[in-house]
Order: structure tokens, then C-alpha cells, then sequence
């Protein structure tokens, strides 16, 4: 039953994989035999609509655009505010919810330049009308056919992002794809419960080995956040610096384990966990703190 298992995990796993390989792969392919496809209706001269229709066309659009793009920077605002929210609610979600903010804002940059180039040939081709000159039609023409081409673009990337933005399991499903890069793929499990005290007696360590005060100042201000009491040890005690990149990959691991279902971890992050809280506690009794 556990063989059953653990091949259905890495089948899905592959699969997952080889559906980002073939749409890394494909996006450029795409967008290639776009341009292509472009100049080949640019070359076609009967397939162009007249004057009067065309320019129907790139107002119409234009408008479209304008006005999709408008309500995309509103809801993204709307977004933005409410996973703010969740995060100061809910202090293990720091780690998810900035690989999600930083996914959503590439998708706005590729959506702005989309519609700011579709934008900025929609009012160059108002100030010019349609050239006599056959040399020169082909690339009035090509120039028309690469607006619709970034206002198509424009519009699969804002229907892209509304079906991402709406969707209610999209913090289970980033907090999922982050504890596989960190906790490895192939893994043999480990026990939760295990993993979870260890977590709690090395949070309940690196609070001991700092000042009580600064601590309340910090958390009264900022929350209880525990990636501001790593940084804080981190000043506090030189020393140990080769020891946290493990100690946030841990808490990082921490964070998405609890954020997904089912909680389940490694046993390579159950044998990390049992490492550091040993290496703790030797170390704050022999290693003293920056100020002494």
C-alpha cells in the first residue's frame, strides 16, 4: 500500500514536471509561429479589412483593452490587500504568500507590456493613415496585424490571471509545489508529529537565546513573525552563520508543510530538524552573543 502510494506521488510528481518542460518548450514556439503567421496575413492583401473598418477595429479593441487592464490593476490592489490580510493573521504564511506576490507581479509586468505595446500602435496607426504604396502597405499591414496579435496576447494573459487570482486552493497548491523543491522529491517519509516538535522546541530555542525586551518590542510592532527573530539571532550571534541557511530552508519547509494537505514531511528534514536543535543547544552555552 505504501509502494502504491509513493508511486502515485511520483507519477503525478513526473507529470507535473513534464507539463513544464512542454510549456517551456512550447511558449516560445508559440509566439514564433505567431509572428509568423503575421507577416503571412500581412502578405495576403485581400485578407486586410478597408480603412473604414480597420480603424472600427483598432478603436473597438483599444477600448477593450483599456478597460480589461483597468479592472486587472484594480483586482490585482484587491488581491494584494486581502492576502496581506491573511498573512498578518497568520504568521506561517510568510514564506508562500511572497513566491505567490512575486508570481502574480512578473504576470502583471508581461500583461502591462502586452497592453502598452498594443496601446502605443493603436495611436500611432490613428496619427497615419493607409499608405498608396505597396512596399509600404506590407508594413502598414504588418504593423495592424502585431496590434491584434498583442491585443490577443493581451487579453489570453488577462483571462490567465483572473482565473488564477480567483482560484480558493491556490495558497494549498503553492505551499505544495515549495515543500517539494525543499524537502526533495524522492525523500523517504517521515513522521509529522516528529518533525513538528522538533520544529517547536528549536523556535522555543533560538527565543531563549535572545533578550526578552527586544524580542516583545519586535513582535508588538511587526508580529509574531518568526523569519524577524532569525534575523535578530542572526546579528545576535555571528558565529552560527554557517548554521542558517538550514535553519530558514527548515522553517521555509515548516511553513509549507502546515499550509498544505495532507501534512506529511521527509525524513530528510526530520534528520536537519534533529541536527540543528542539537546544534542549538550545544551553542547557547558556548557560543556568547555579539555584545559580550
Amino acid at each position: 500500500m505504501q509502494i502504491q502510494k509513493r508511486l502515485k506521488t511520483y507519477t503525478s510528481e513526473q507529470g507535473e514536471t513534464a507539463v513544464k518542460v512542454l510549456s517551456f518548450h512550447l511558449l516560445p514556439v508559440v509566439i514564433v509561429s505567431a509572428h509568423i503567421l503575421v507577416v503571412l496575413l500581412s502578405v495576403k492583401k485581400d485578407l486586410f479589412p478597408g480603412p473604414d473598418a480597420w480603424m472600427a477595429i483598432l478603436t473597438t479593441c483599444s477600448q477593450i483593452i483599456a478597460g480589461l487592464y483597468g479592472i486587472t490593476l484594480a483586482g490585482y490592489t484587491f488581491f494584494l490587500s486581502r492576502i496581506d490580510a491573511l498573512t498578518a493573521s497568520d504568521a506561517t504564511l510568510d514564506y508562500v504568500v511572497v513566491n505567490i506576490k512575486t508570481r502574480f507581479k512578473y504576470l502583471i509586468w508581461y500583461i502591462t507590456f502586452c497592453v502598452l505595446a498594443a496601446l502605443i500602435i493603436s495611436i500611432s496607426l490613428m496619427y497615419f493613415p493607409a499608405p498608396e504604396s505597396e512596399k509600404i502597405g506590407f508594413l502598414y499591414r504588418l504593423i495592424c496585424n502585431e496590434f491584434v496579435l498583442f491585443a490577443v496576447f493581451s487579453i489570453l494573459l488577462i483571462l490567465y490571471y483572473s482565473i488564477l487570482v480567483v482560484d480558493p486552493n491556490c495558497i494549498v497548491k503553492e505551499a505544495a509545489k515549495l515543500k517539494r523543491k525543499l524537502g526533495g522529491r524522492f525523500s523517504a517519509p517521515g513522521n509529522a508529529v516528529e518533525f513538528i516538535t522538533l520544529y517547536d522546541r528549536i523556535e522555543k530555542r533560538c527565543i531563549e537565546m535572545l533578550p526578552t525586551e527586544a524580542l516583545q518590542q519586535l513582535h508588538s510592532n511587526k508580529g509574531p513573525h518568526f523569519e524577524l527573530t532569525l534575523e535578530l539571532l542572526k546579528a545576535q550571534y555571528p558565529m552560527l552563520h554557517p548554521m542558517f541557511p538550514d535553519l530558514n530552508r527548515l522553517h521555509r519547509y515548516y511553513e509549507c508543510t502546515v499550509n498544505c494537505t495532507p501534512i506529511a514531511v521527509s525524513q530528510e528534514m526530520c534528520s536537519l530538524a534533529a541536527r540543528i536543535l542539537g546544534f542549538l543547544s550545544q551553542a547557547s552555552s558556548v557560543v556568547p552573543p555579539k555584545n559580550e
